[in-house]
């Protein structure tokens, strides 16, 4: 910024108004400028897409590992549970049958 401002201020190009100190672009800077500016909002924008695109895939991974404590509470802890109780029913009908 301060080697704008010296630029400008070699060349001329600064003047003085109500709300301060305004330099003055060529047409070239102003191409310029406007370049960069297009430049900073295209590269803004697709920042943007990728952010998104990985909030989206973020969330879907968050989703899938949710349904797979899900189903595995529902389907493999009821499962666990009847077969423990198997185990236990074949354990006192062996110790049953000892006697």
């Amino acid at each position: 910024m301060k080697n704008i401002r010296r630029k400008a201020e070699n060349e001329g190009q600064i003047q003085q108004t109500s709300f301060g100190p305004m330099i003055l672009l060529s047409q070239q800077d102003q191409d310029k400028l406007k370049k960069a500016e297009d430049k900073i909002k295209a590269t803004n924008s697709d920042l943007s897409k990728t952010v998104r695109a990985i909030k989206k895939r973020e969330k879907h991974a968050i989703t899938s590992l949710r349904n797979g404590y899900k189903w595995t509470n529902i389907l493999l802890v009821p499962i666990v549970v009847v077969l423990l109780g198997l185990v236990v029913i074949l354990t006192r009908r062996q110790r049953i049958a000892a006697r």
